[in-house]
């Protein structure tokens, strides 16, 4: 839940040319229910850019990408034995236009995922024993398996949790960030670093991230933190 203290709005981002940028982490598991978040403004693109990425062998775990200016697909994946299984569906009737920050999250809980756009529910599907999973590493700004259809654009406040925040806690954290103390964070990347190849995990976990092409920003989403 949402406690008293809340964090301190932003001053930078992370900036992703389109071409062969990512963030990668490395060992976070999440087997059970889960909150991904983040904020996001996209340049024009026809490479439908991933955000994020943590399957691996292409279906075990969770992804998130960009169509156009009025959808994304998101959805979950696995592979049980030699059977593939997945769900994930192109929302479209979306305003998400390029050049404008946006906040997304992604619920897991009760074998359903579930997507909310700037702080709104948008869509649920069903996807029974799933898990966010990160495989080989957690990909931000491409995909993880082949590192193609890299994002173009900038991200910031970036959390992982576990346990499927409510609407309220979205959009509470939408509007000011974490502290990195909050009980269930698994990772907490805030990009206020500034400088250098690193995002640190603010969480505590040490879930560091390790920048590959990826600039340094000062176009921050508007935020108010009281």
């Amino acid at each position: 839940t949402v406690g008293d203290t809340i964090g301190v709005a932003s001053s930078h981002s992370l900036s992703f040319d389109g071409v062969d940028d990512d963030v990668v982490v490395n060992n976070i598991n999440v087997n059970a229910d889960f909150t991904w978040m983040c904020h996001f403004i996209s340049n024009p693109t026809l490479n439908v850019p991933y955000i994020f990425d943590s399957r691996i062998s292409n279906l075990q775990g969770t992804l998130l990408y960009l169509v156009d200016e009025q959808s994304l697909v998101y959805g979950m994946g696995y592979l049980n034995s030699s059977n593939p299984l997945n769900n994930w569906v192109n929302v479209s009737g979306l305003n998400i236009p390029n050049g404008i920050w946006h906040h997304v999250a992604i619920t897991y809980s009760n074998n359903i995922v579930s997507l909310h756009i700037n702080g709104v529910l948008v869509n649920s599907i069903s996807f029974n024993n799933g898990s966010f999973s990160e495989g080989n590493h957690l990909s931000i700004g491409r995909r993880q398996d082949n590192g193609e259809h890299p994002y173009n654009g900038n991200m910031d406040n970036i959390s992982l949790w576990e346990g499927a925040l409510s609407q309220s806690e979205i959009q509470q954290y939408m509007n000011c960030p974490p502290t990195g103390s909050e009980a269930g964070l698994v990772g907490y990347w805030n990009f206020e670093e500034g400088s250098g190849s690193v995002v640190n995990d603010l969480s505590g976990n040490g879930n560091n991230g390790t920048i590959n092409g990826a600039t340094w920003s000062t176009d921050v989403p508007n935020q108010t933190c009281i």
